[in-house]
């Protein structure tokens, strides 16, 4: 007869569920990473604008060029810390996600570890029991032999 856990149901379900946080997980790692390539990205537009003013520091500007750079800088710091408070929400979830993933494989591991000790217990008893059979059909035959 051959092994049967009797909580294969219970493993098969925290399997799927440690595949579905960790699909989660990974969805929360992206999104934290397209926010940060925005910032990045932010931050490299900041350094490009403030090297083109200072680039254009011995040349004659308008007001109103003056005022349009000036009202970009304050555009792309408002920027940037938008995304970074969106990268620290979304940097958070993805630690939170990590721990729900982490937590559900831990417990799908404890069912896999009681699934081997069942399974190995099993085959020790089957094997148990087929040296017994043996031991007494060794035992029939002396016996048989020795009558004969």
């Amino acid at each position: 007869m051959a092994f049967r856990f009797p909580l294969d149901s219970l493993l098969h379900a925290r399997e799927a569920i440690e595949r579905q946080e960790e699909l989660l997980l990974a969805a929360a790692q992206q999104e934290a990473a397209r926010i940060r390539a925005a910032l990045e990205e932010c931050r490299d537009r900041q350094f490009a604008l403030r090297r083109a003013q200072n680039e254009a520091l011995g040349e004659a500007m308008s007001g109103a060029e003056l005022q349009f750079t000036a009202e970009r800088q304050r555009s792309l710091r408002a920027l940037e810390q938008q995304l970074s408070r969106e990268h620290a929400a979304a940097e958070r979830r993805r630690a939170e996600q990590q721990a729900a993933y982490q937590r559900a494989r831990t417990e799908r591991r404890a069912i896999e570890a009681l699934r081997e000790q069942a399974a190995a217990a099993y085959h020790r008893g089957f094997a148990r029991k087929e040296q017994q059979s043996l031991d007494e059909t060794h035992l029939q035959r002396r016996y048989h032999r020795g009558k004969c």
